[in-house]
């Protein structure tokens, strides 16, 4: 792989939380980066690798973004989306209030939601801003459910999608002065105009065509690893030793990272890892590491193991049918750029 470094003049891009809110344009020209410090966002070119320009927005008041914002996304138009606990707004790039969604359950008609589900979990925007997707339900329940609502007229519905409770198995909870919980994760994505629910614990996944409100089931003959964490975890644990001893089993199993779209080759790629025990608990921690490809259809084309990758490259997302990787290189944005022979 080769680094690239962006400069950014005079200006600081703040990595302290890595590029967790951050998203990108639909051509790959532009990452936008949220910094919650100052409520800024920088515009970070990608073809020149500069810092293009910062816009500020303000966190309180009637056409703040909002505090403690979970989600961040820049949709097709070149708008950018903040979403908090209780709302999901909409600004230009200029600043201008363009849309506001209430998520206060009791706000949006047809949603029948259970005590305490929260409507903000892993929420998205679907591309065009017409659609609010997101994943209430329970972490003690194991349980999770689509929610679907109309921008415009904060109607709502909720879509079963039980392939995924598989995830929840995994779950390890120790109860104590303070209760620790470990999950496997599932994820909400945006590409090429449809919906993906993905999955860490299982290679199986949903894609809903919100316009057709159709959702499928995709299962593959993967070869290569297991196809889901298969093997049984205790869910309450007494003590943090089990509690990691358990979280260790977890690791050791086939896990599954979120999809990327490389629209250069028109393939989907999806990486697996599986963690290998350490000898000592202060050895550093090393993965054998799978990527996964499908075609438009969903069928499995490649699977394979990277036996030169010991971890899986973060924040990864193709450019130019080239595969770009958020490394911090003494306190700068810099990219690891990897070239794939197919």
């Amino acid at each position: 792989a080769d680094t690239v470094v962006v400069d950014p003049g005079d200006e600081l891009i703040n990595l302290k939380w890595g590029l967790r809110l951050s998203s990108i344009s639909d051509d790959n020209g532009v990452l936008y980066l949220f910094d919650e410090y100052d409520a800024s966002v920088s515009h970070i070119n990608l073809d020149k690798l500069t810092l293009d320009q910062k816009s500020y927005f303000e966190a309180e008041g009637p056409d703040g973004i909002g505090v403690r914002i979970t989600n961040f996304q820049a949709l097709s138009s070149g708008n950018l989306t903040f979403i908090s606990s209780t709302r999901a707004k909409t600004f230009s790039q200029e600043g201008e209030l363009i849309q506001d969604i209430d998520l206060n359950p009791a706000k949006i008609t047809g949603l029948e939601l259970g005590g305490g589900a929260n409507l903000t979990y892993n929420s998205i925007l679907s591309e065009d801003g017409k659609y609010f997707f997101s994943l209430p339900g329970s972490y003690m329940r194991g349980t999770r459910d689509l929610a679907v609502i109309e921008s415009t007229s904060s109607a709502g519905k909720i879509i079963d999608i039980p392939a995924m409770d598989v995830t929840f198995d995994s779950r390890i909870i120790l109860k104590g002065e303070m209760v620790q919980i470990y999950m496997e994760e599932i994820y909400l994505q945006n590409i090429e105009n449809k919906l993906y629910i993905v999955s860490s614990a299982t290679s199986d996944l949903y894609r809903y065509d919100y316009e057709m409100d159709s959702m499928e089931l995709f299962s593959f003959p993967i070869t290569v690893t297991e196809k889901a964490k298969n093997i049984p975890v205790k869910n309450d644990v007494s003590s943090l030793e089990e509690f990691n001893a358990e979280r260790e089993k977890v690791a050791n199993q086939i896990g599954f990272r979120k999809l990327i779209w490389d629209e250069a080759h028109g393939l989907l790629f999806r990486f697996g890892t599986i963690s290998l025990p350490k000898n000592h608990p202060d050895d550093e921690g090393k993965e054998e590491v799978y990527l996964y490809a499908f075609d438009t259809n969903m069928r499995l084309v490649g699977e394979t193991r990277l036996n030169k990758l010991t971890e899986v490259p973060e924040y990864s997302f193709f450019k130019e049918g080239k595969l770009w990787s958020y490394v911090n290189v003494e306190d700068e944005l810099g990219f690891a750029v990897f070239t794939f022979d197919f």
